[in-house]
């Protein structure tokens, strides 16, 4: 928001486009809501979007689909003390997650055409499937009924997230039967992904604009994390993203923050953008 509105504040009259300014705050509960809603019911409308949720390091022309859900393994509640009475839940979710560790690595052998970020393990945006958050019990002396765990996939720009939840069911139906366990899968969430292609003259316009401002080449690739642009791209409206979350600033972890050189770098691509075009 900060390079944003120094990008126009800067410029004033002299744009040489028309530019809407969207503020989303629910971008991380899937964005329906918000960009979602302004571009699916009230019809906003644009030639182009540029998503300030990215890194600095390269010019994204995609995101990653996002798929949540959860895992339900059923035992027998009972007294703790009385084990042989009850059938525990959380054993047989821990054997869960170990076994669906190795969908984690299935998952990583599928690969987008598009680059990863600078940096990343693996060279083309690669598929990630994560256990991350488990809960069960009430009280320390009761054997649960239940044990749950959450899961996050990310599927690729490029590929259809319905396949990919496929994959997985397919998978975890093979893997419950073998473990012996009584167990689901529900609440699934599904976020596409997206890209734009790297030929796009939009792409091509805005990659000139952030070279000129660092003074180099910068790289194309595509989002490990998703975003709104999603909503855009269904759309049929060229996205790239470029925006202030540096490779060392904590994102979704304790002291996220920004590096202020960074909230100045967008400023200047932004105002350059919109006052030279085309």
């Amino acid at each position: 928001m900060a390079a944003a509105l120094g990008a126009l504040k800067l410029v004033g009259e002299n744009a040489k486009m028309n530019v809407i300014l969207i503020a989303s705050p629910d971008e991380e509960v899937g964005g329906e809501l918000g960009v979602g809603y302004l571009v699916n019911h009230v019809g906003i409308k644009c030639d182009e979007a540029v998503v300030l949720d990215a890194s600095p390091e390269f010019v994204s022309i995609g995101a990653s689909g996002v798929v949540s859900g959860w895992i339900k393994v059923k035992g027998v509640q009972g007294h703790a003390g009385y084990p042989h009475k009850a059938v525990n839940p959380i054993y047989g979710m821990v054997h869960l997650i170990e076994g669906l560790e190795g969908f984690s690595n299935l998952r990583a052998t599928r690969l987008s055409k598009i680059d990863s970020p600078p940096n990343s393990p693996i060279k083309k945006v690669w598929g990630r499937f994560t256990i991350t958050m488990v809960r069960s019990g009430v009280k320390s002396n009761v054997i649960p009924a239940e044990a749950e765990a959450c899961f996050d996939m990310r599927t690729l720009p490029d590929e259809n997230p319905i396949h990919a939840v496929e994959e997985l069911k397919v998978y975890f139906t093979s893997l419950i039967k073998n473990l012996g366990l009584n167990a689901e899968i529900y609440g699934i969430n599904i976020g596409s992904g997206y890209y734009t292609e790297p030929s796009c003259d939009f792409v091509l316009r805005f990659r000139r604009t952030v070279s000129k401002i660092y003074g180099r080449e910068i790289p194309i690739a595509a989002e490990l994390g998703g975003n709104d642009g999603k909503f855009f791209a269904n759309k049929g409206i060229p996205v790239v993203s470029f925006g202030c979350i540096g490779p060392d600033t904590n994102f979704h972890g304790v002291d996220e923050f920004v590096h202020l050189k960074y909230i100045a770098l967008v400023r200047d691509v932004l105002l350059e953008y919109i006052s030279t075009y085309p």
